[in-house]
């Protein structure tokens, strides 16, 4: 005894002793210990044993809770709705499932749904529908989402969070098309619908915003306008951003960008003209990837960046997550090293595993993935976090497809297949894009198709390279705008057209090769002068001095692409220039051991990156030619 206050001296008497008393009487003893604790604390102190409290109540099974008199059931039905907010709040999701579904059980069968209870079921539902999405339970999900959207008596807005949970697995499940189609009768329900004259409106209203912008001269000064606009009051609106940041998503991956282009002008004049919401994070990063579309990588960093200042001003996990991908995947690196989206990413993917949402998590390990890929991340890294995560997404998801394809790129690039040149083996086999049929079909052979580029160019095979650069055009970009695999489209596809243009002469690869180069030469002028294409640039300029017959410039040129590239860290760009500037010299007879000189250095740079079965190549041509 200690005060007023009795402990067991040791934890084994107190289980011997409880091992004693009968079940019936042990539960119902539980029972009046935690409706005793229920009773006698006030809102501080139960929240701080919450569990403990609801545990202790729950555990008094049916015959005690059975027994019980309405208003007293319902009491302990909000103490199982408070024990589940805080399950959820601390990611807890399969306790948050056993409290909803506990406070589902103490309400009465037949009268659930009508007052006083109605309200109470009605929230422990959502939460019960919600909590069943995180934890990927589809059927458990739709069993609550049905018990909900099946009454009458219950507006639009008490269905939303229902309807959320129900695009949000759609998502999850890859039927994007099928979101999209229930977005867009929640909205009809809000009142937000889209005529002829009211897109005409969004877009003028975005076309004045857009030349008032223009005319700040400090970029605080237009943060300081959007940071301190008045809160979004208007309940329809509110609800119905909720559903238009959802559709954005899936009209990307539907590669739809006419209606993204809408949906965006409709979310930035409400937001500009009512007020900021939860969702105006999301709202920002999608208003900053329509800059980036446009090419003016530079309004779009500044969007990028108050999107990620708004995270400071409204809580809300999910959204967290979402706009961390968008804006480090899709809008900074157009302006940044590509090496600085890791570390967000890495935060990004902890975001959104806290708070449920597998599908965002993987996304932003995919995102890392991209990141590491082109920043001359060592190849071996790449494959084991592939290797750690590839196996906990299932194969049919939209994000583990693409993760597949990546990993056998790597694989393919280390040398661990049969073929370097086809990607079959341990991470993917590219068979199966012939069986490919779904909503998202033509986004993920866009994704293959950049990356067996990718895979050409490394491997030298510039036959197979140039038919599939005059094939895919700019067919990438144009479908995946805004992207970071995009920064490498135009080296993977530009390098062997250039090579293709010296050896043959003819005028489409000359043509195919300039258009790449002066493409290149736009992102430079419209802010990607620190970014990861500098050194593309200049070696875009040496191939083309090349074709004009201007030696000097284009060793100049190389050498300046070879000492940006090793500064900023692009190992595997560092042993392409070196690589290309040997071929240079050994073609025209300059300097047979400066050659020698930089395919070696191409070896070693090769050899950082991984890149093993490159490096057997260079050796042999090393051996052969001098």
């Amino acid at each position: 005894r200690a005060g007023r206050h009795y402990r067991w001296t040791h934890d084994r008497i107190m289980d011997l002793a409880i091992s004693n008393v009968p079940d019936d009487a042990l539960c119902a003893l539980r029972f009046e210990v935690g409706s005793t604790l229920f009773n006698a604390l006030n809102e501080v102190e139960l929240e701080e044993v919450i569990f403990t409290v609801a545990n202790l109540v729950n555990s008094g099974g049916r015959s005690v809770l059975g027994s019980l008199e309405g208003s007293r059931r319902l009491q302990l039905a909000r103490l199982n709705l408070l024990a589940a907010r805080r399950a959820v709040e601390q990611s807890a999701f399969n306790s948050a499932a056993r409290y909803a579904n506990a406070g589902v059980e103490l309400l009465p069968n037949r009268r659930r749904w009508k007052d006083p209870s109605k309200e109470l079921m009605l929230e422990l539902s959502s939460i019960s529908a919600e909590v069943a999405g995180s934890l990927s339970r589809r059927r458990d999900l739709e069993r609550w989402c049905e018990e909900i959207l099946c009454r009458n008596e219950l507006t639009i807005y008490d269905k939303l969070r229902a309807y959320i949970c129900l695009i949000d697995s759609m998502g999850k499940n890859d039927c994007p098309d099928q979101a999209v189609d229930l977005c867009r009768v929640v909205l009809e329900n809000l009142d937000c619908v889209f005529t002829k004259n009211q897109v005409g409106r969004d877009e003028e209203a975005l076309s004045e915003r857009l030349e008032a912008i223009a005319k700040i001269e400090h970029d605080d000064e237009y943060m300081q306008l959007v940071i301190y606009l008045p809160l979004m009051d208007d309940r329809e609106k509110l609800q119905s951003m909720t559903i238009l940041t959802r559709l954005c998503g899936y009209f990307m991956i539907l590669q739809d960008k006419q209606s993204f282009a809408m949906i965006v002008s409709r979310m930035a004049r409400w937001t500009f003209h009512y007020g900021l919401s939860l969702e105006s994070p999301v709202v920002f990063a999608y208003y900053a990837i329509s800059f980036i579309i446009r090419g003016d990588f530079a309004a779009g960093a500044l969007n990028g960046w108050i999107a990620l200042s708004l995270l400071e001003e409204f809580s809300n996990r999910k959204a967290k997550a979402r706009t961390i991908f968008l804006v480090w995947y899709y809008v900074l690196p157009w302006s940044r090293h590509i090496r600085d989206s890791e570390r967000p990413l890495i935060a990004g993917y902890h975001f959104a595993t806290d708070c449920g949402d597998t599908r965002m998590s993987f996304f932003c390990i995919f995102g890392k993935l991209i990141a590491d890929l082109i920043s001359g991340r060592p190849l071996r890294q790449i494959d084991d976090v592939c290797r750690a995560f590839v196996p906990q997404i299932a194969q049919s998801e939209l994000v583990g497809t693409l993760m597949r394809i990546l990993w056998q790129t790597v694989l393919n690039l280390i040398g661990q297949c049969e073929d370097v040149n086809k990607l079959v083996g341990e991470g993917w086999n590219e068979l199966e894009i012939a069986l490919e049929e779904s909503p998202h079909s033509p986004y993920v052979k866009n994704h293959f198709k950049a990356f067996k580029s990718y895979l050409y160019l490394f491997n030298g095979e510039h036959k197979r390279s140039v038919d599939l650069a005059m094939e895919r055009q700019d067919q990438f970009l144009e479908d995946n705008p805004g992207s970071a695999l995009g920064l490498i489209d135009l080296i993977s596809r530009g390098m062997p057209l250039f090579d293709a243009a010296q050896r043959t002469k003819k005028k489409r690869y000359i043509n195919a090769s300039n258009k790449i180069r002066k493409t290149c030469k736009t992102w430079l002028q419209n802010g990607n002068g620190v970014g990861s294409v500098v050194h593309h640039g200049m070696l875009f300029d040496a191939e083309k001095a090349i074709l004009e017959g201007k030696v000097e410039d284009a060793k100049g040129l190389y050498k300046r692409g070879i000492a940006f590239a090793s500064r900023a860290g692009f190992v595997q760009d560092a042993a392409l220039l070196h690589e290309r500037y040997a071929t240079f010299l050994l073609s025209r007879k300059i300097n047979s051991e400066e050659a020698r000189y930089h395919l070696e250095r191409a070896i070693i740079f090769y050899q950082e990156w991984g890149a093993q079965s490159r490096v057997q190549f260079i050796k042999q041509r090393v051996s052969a030619q001098l």
